[in-house]
């Protein structure tokens, strides 16, 4: 009976014929494939495989957090993101960085403003050894004789931005956390910045001076009839696909980015905003780490960005064309490589933020950590220590020559 739950199964037993049990066979290897598929997929099926080695990025990343570093990474090779992790320690949600968050890249901006200087020299607009008299009509006697070359390389002998209105009782300087109006024009700042005389003879003493690159964002400006602003849209930010970056306005205490703070005694305690407006050229730049990865991809794969990072080879150890280019024996020993390698280093550092991009132009590689904890430490090729020399041997490892897909 149709109904009857015992009839449905009670059939006439027969021994199987050598075809049935040949079909049998088939189907139940069949099955049991398509089981251990299933269960491989889940992680739970058997195999005999070679068992796949952690991935040397992912192990440096997650030495990093295990010590408590609170930021992010990321890892380009060519036009591939090969590594992004971002992982905020902070309680606090206005502390907190995600990939889309915007913060400021400090001095990262003078690689910006580095480039968008090489591009108006191929345009034949600028000179490379041309002077501040044919540039810039109201600079002072004194400092017409600067070229553009001292500029991008920190030997200008200007005074120090860092000087212009003296130190507060923390020894940080005024100048980057005044909001007066008076500062705000790019001509007066740069006036009140560099004084009335050079510390120093041009060309012939290196010093790190912001006042270069503020001086440098007046003379593309002019020499392009364009705001820096402009300038970096058309230059970088859209070439390079970075669609959430700008420069940040004058009163950036009102701007929207993460802020950067301090633990002490286990409370997370926030630090006052620079005005990030006053940096300009210099540093001023605000960028998602998204928007980052897209630039570290444009500097290693397209021609306006690797003129700058192979360009500065030539001042090797010092400040050149907006970064530290130098030939590494850390590179080559983790490497195992017949000569040391050539890196191209930016570190960027306003108030609590710190930032650190290196290059292997050679290689098509850059890695970048970057924290709003102050204090974070991140660690550099130069020093051969830290994450972002962990992340960036770990990511030429693989690559026996040079890869700039």
């Amino acid at each position: 009976m149709l109904g009857d739950p015992e009839n449905q199964f009670s059939v006439t037993r027969r021994a199987p014929s050598a075809s049935g049990r040949t079909k049998t066979t088939f189907r139940s290897v069949a099955l049991l494939l398509l089981f251990n598929g299933i269960l491989s997929v889940l992680g739970l099926g058997c195999s005999t495989a070679t068992p796949r080695q952690p991935d040397p990025l992912q192990k440096a990343w997650e030495a990093a957090v295990a010590k408590g570093f609170s930021g992010g990474a990321m890892v380009v090779v060519g036009n591939r993101t090969r590594f992004f992790e971002v992982r905020s320690s902070a309680s606090a949600k206005e502390f907190a960085i995600r990939k889309n968050t915007p913060l400021p890249i400090c001095s990262v901006t003078k690689a910006m403003t580095a480039e968008i200087v090489f591009d108006l020299i191929d345009e034949g607009k600028l000179a490379r050894d041309g002077t501040l008299k044919t540039q810039l009509p109201w600079i002072p006697p004194f400092a017409e004789n600067i070229t553009l070359r001292q500029l991008l390389t920190h030997t200008s002998g200007l005074r120090n931005m860092d000087k212009a209105l003296g130190e507060d009782t923390n020894g940080v300087s005024r100048i980057y956390q005044t909001f007066d109006e008076s500062w705000r024009p790019l001509q007066s700042r740069i006036l009140g910045i560099i004084g009335n005389e050079v510390a120093a003879p041009a060309g012939t003493k290196y010093d790190y001076n912001n006042a270069d690159f503020l001086i440098l964002q007046a003379v593309a400006e002019r020499a392009s009839g364009q705001t820096l602003a402009k300038l970096l849209q058309n230059h970088v930010f859209g070439p390079a696909g970075m669609r959430h970056s700008l420069l940040a306005p004058w009163n950036s205490a009102k701007t929207p980015f993460v802020d950067c703070y301090a633990v002490e005694g286990g409370k997370e305690t926030r630090l006052d905003r620079f005005n990030m407006g006053i940096y300009g050229g210099a540093a001023g730049v605000l960028a998602t780490p998204e928007d980052l990865v897209q630039w570290m991809k444009f500097m290693v794969t397209q021609p306006a960005g690797r003129k700058i990072v192979l360009g500065g080879s030539q001042f090797g150890g010092f400040q050149g064309f907006g970064g530290y280019a130098y030939r590494s024996s850390f590179i080559r020993k983790q490497l195992s490589l017949p000569g040391d390698e050539l890196v191209f280093e930016r570190p960027g550092a306003v108030n609590g933020y710190t930032l650190q991009i290196s290059f292997l132009p050679e290689r098509g590689v850059a890695a970048a950590a970057f924290s709003n904890r102050a204090g974070e430490k991140l660690g550099s090729v130069y020093e051969g220590t830290g994450l972002v020399a962990d992340l960036i041997a770990a990511a030429g490892a693989g690559l026996s020559a040079p890869s700039r897909q």
